[in-house]
């Protein structure tokens, strides 16, 4: 699908690798990020109705609007990243939303956007370097509390789309609406490490979801991972046929994942990162598998 408007970059979408090509800047998406941008870009400029988002881009499967507005937040990240200001989604109260198309306004967005924000971390740091000496007098130094929870998925095989999709978002859902929880969803890179990867993300925590089959039954493999080891704390497997376990799992991961970053145990320093047999392990494993 190729389109070029009159003073507009040239876009073009491939269904098949669910690749947006944007005046030569390519983005990769998630199958259903990308069905999404195709049915806005396929009304670009026009509010498109929550209702009519819903039913043709999930289909015969209920979603809710809380469920879109997460897929819109995963769209509009991955192309913040890529740094295709020239699309914009937006939303309109009570309408819907819609894809906004202009020319040559990446660019120019972009170096605003980069100089305030330069201005904006000078005067950050100026004040940080004022402040930390009367900090370092007034209190010794302690560890930064980090709540940050990064969910990452693999890609879903055709069998499991649909199911696993619903499920997905559900879960994003049920993370992002938990207490003290920052959630963070972004694409697995399988060019990095699983630690270096985390790093970047700045995670406290991992969330890990994969999907595959087995003798043809659609699975999901829930985990908790420390993000600088890559160690799992917790793993769950369960049949996405089955709702009632899945609902289950899903509460227990969640409230595992709320002990865990409450309890204080991390980040975790040297000493228990070179020590397996370290005692901070035993409480995180314990955290993740019993609330007592």
């Amino acid at each position: 699908m190729v389109n070029k408007g009159k003073g507009q970059p040239e876009i073009s979408l491939d269904p098949i690798h669910h690749k947006v090509d944007v005046g030569g800047v390519v983005v990769e998406l998630q199958p259903l990020t990308f069905a999404l941008f195709a049915k806005l870009f396929e009304h670009q400029n026009q509010i498109v109705s929550i209702a009519q988002l819903t039913d043709e881009v999930w289909g015969n499967v209920t979603v809710s609007p809380d469920t879109l507005k997460q897929r819109i937040f995963l769209l509009r990240k991955a192309l913040e990243e890529a740094h295709l200001g020239d699309c914009l989604v937006q939303s309109v109260r009570g309408q819907g939303y819609r894809l906004v198309v202009h020319h040559g306004r990446g660019q120019h967005l972009t170096t605003t956007v980069h100089r305030r924000s330069l201005f904006i971390l000078g005067s950050i740091v100026i004040l940080l370097i004022a402040a930390s000496s009367v900090w370092q007098v007034m209190k010794p130094y302690e560890p930064p509390s980090n709540s940050r929870v990064v969910f990452w998925s693999s890609a879903p095989t055709e069998a499991t789309h649909d199911l696993g999709s619903k499920w997905e978002q559900l879960w994003m859902t049920h993370l992002s609406s938990s207490d003290g929880v920052i959630f963070v969803a972004a694409e697995r890179d399988p060019a990095l490490s699983i630690s270096d990867q985390a790093r970047k993300s700045k995670a406290a925590l991992i969330s890990a979801w994969t999907q595959f089959e087995s003798d043809g039954n659609p699975l999901v493999r829930m985990q908790i991972l420390e993000p600088k080891t890559a160690s799992t704390l917790r793993s769950d497997l369960v049949a996405m046929t089955d709702e009632g376990e899945m609902s289950r799992l899903m509460a227990a991961q969640a409230a595992a994942i709320e002990r865990i970053l409450e309890s204080g145990t991390l980040p975790l320093l040297t000493e228990p990162l070179n020590d397996t047999d370290h005692p901070a392990w035993e409480r995180l494993r314990g955290l993740a598998s019993d609330p007592n």
